[in-house]
């Protein structure tokens, strides 16, 4: 229901699960009310050519107007080396 009329959908996730995301994101698509599927898929922590891998999966389920993108790095990633005393 979330993404039912989402213009933006950001996935923050290792790349070993955009398969799964991109098989239910096609059946969420499919069953939308909203016609237009000119949607943006936005991939973060992912491997070169995900955006690629994902595009396929919905052109076989029938989305073909989802523009999927894709970045090497999570957003805000860091990490605590030493805490101050």
């Amino acid at each position: 229901e979330a993404i039912t009329n989402a213009d933006l959908i950001i996935i923050i996730t290792p790349s070993s699960v955009h398969e799964v995301y991109a098989m239910l994101l096609g059946a969420a698509f499919r069953k939308s009310q909203n016609s237009n599927d000119r949607r943006i898929v936005m991939l973060y922590g992912s491997n070169t050519g995900a955006a690629l891998f994902v595009s396929k999966i919905l052109k076989s389920v029938g989305i073909s107007q989802t523009l999927v993108c894709e970045t090497d790095i999570l957003p805000y990633e860091c990490r605590l080396q030493k805490t101050r005393s």
